[in-house]
């Protein structure tokens, strides 16, 4: 199972890996520097037993469970208006629909290159989940239940049977699964929760993927006045990889009830020190990526539509070696009714 976890997982583990190091030969020569080895995944998140217990996730877009956003939330949101846009404006705000149950489906997709065993593209995971808004705080935050009703590992062509029995495996223990966030009236979102207890230790690893399903469920508005062509933006931080995320948002057009917006996002970390037993001293990691979407939003409920995609390099360096780069390639499309 730990097979099929490593290829499928990509995606949210971060992958560096690397060229194999030439075997050296008997004769003495001068220290040369280490070559990094060719099977380190770099999964910071998971180095803990403990550390999906109370999964805290950090998404691109407007959800931030671990509330590591870089402006802090308070009356006026998170969101930092850039431009108004043309007249006439008016406030997106959320008022949402209590009881009303949203059935999605959201698929991530995604595809590795630049070497190493899991390189090429990656079976896509589709999630089918129902999203309640259930009750409101005297704050005015409102509470929504999860419930995972199926996943499934789309896999094409001929599949081995003992890998078709892990993918079972996955997919069942998934099923029911429950889980929840709170949101304000301007789209912020924390306390982000899933029940990893209930599922697999192996199992466990995939609860970041589902997690990114949901960044465009809610994404944060305003807390004034905007009209068509409006810009705002958000800076959030990415603690699993030590990244800053900055998201603009464009409003591309609104009615009243729903709105079409496109978002785009940069996520840089500068390199740090990569701590592996395996990685050779002075090992340094830094990532780079960028991302773009379109999100039409429910002023009532969770988004009805998004499609997108992101683009991560991860370089990984040691002494007097060149870097070895993985790029990570992801698309994430969802509906809702």
């Amino acid at each position: 199972m730990r097979r099929l976890i490593v290829t499928l997982l990509v995606p949210v583990l971060v992958l560096a890996a690397c060229k194999d190091a030439p075997k050296p030969d008997a004769t003495p020569k001068p220290t040369a520097p280490e070559a990094i080895p060719s099977d380190i995944v770099y999964n910071s998140f998971f180095s803990s037993p403990s550390a999906t217990a109370n999964l805290r996730v950090q998404f691109d877009g407007g959800l931030d469970a671990g509330g590591n956003a870089a402006v802090a939330e308070g009356p006026t949101g998170k969101a930092v208006v850039l431009d108004p846009g043309a007249e006439p404006k008016s406030k997106l705000s959320y008022a949402f629909a209590m009881g009303k149950t949203a059935v999605v489906t959201a698929t991530v997709t995604a595809s590795v290159g630049g070497g190493g065993p899991t390189a090429g593209d990656q079976p896509p995971f589709k999630f089918t989940f129902n999203v309640t808004p259930k009750t409101r705080a005297p704050d005015g935050k409102t509470h929504f239940d999860l419930k995972i009703q199926k996943v499934e590992i789309v896999m094409t062509g001929q599949v081995d049977p003992q890998m078709a029995q892990q993918k079972g495996v996955l997919e069942k223990a998934f099923t029911g699964l429950e889980g929840g966030f709170d949101a304000t009236s301007n789209g912020d979102v924390e306390n982000v929760s899933l029940a990893a207890d209930k599922v697999p230790r192996m199992a466990q690893q995939i609860l970041p993927l589902f997690a990114q399903s949901l960044e465009f469920l809610v994404i944060p508005v305003p807390s004034v006045p905007v009209g068509v062509g409006a810009k705002w933006t958000t800076t959030s931080r990415d603690e699993q990889i030590g990244a800053t995320v900055t998201t603009t948002y464009t409003l591309v057009s609104h009615n009243g009830t729903a709105a079409e917006i496109k978002t785009d996002l940069t996520r840089a970390a500068p390199k740090k020190a990569f701590e592996d037993p395996q990685a050779p001293p002075g090992s340094m990691l830094e990532v780079k990526g960028s991302g773009s979407y379109v999100i039409d939003l429910r002023l009532d409920g969770v988004s009805s539509k998004a499609d997108g995609s992101s683009t991560m390099t991860i370089s990984l360096t040691a002494p007097g070696q060149p870097p070895q780069n993985t790029t990570v390639k992801q698309s994430q499309a969802l509906e809702s009714k």
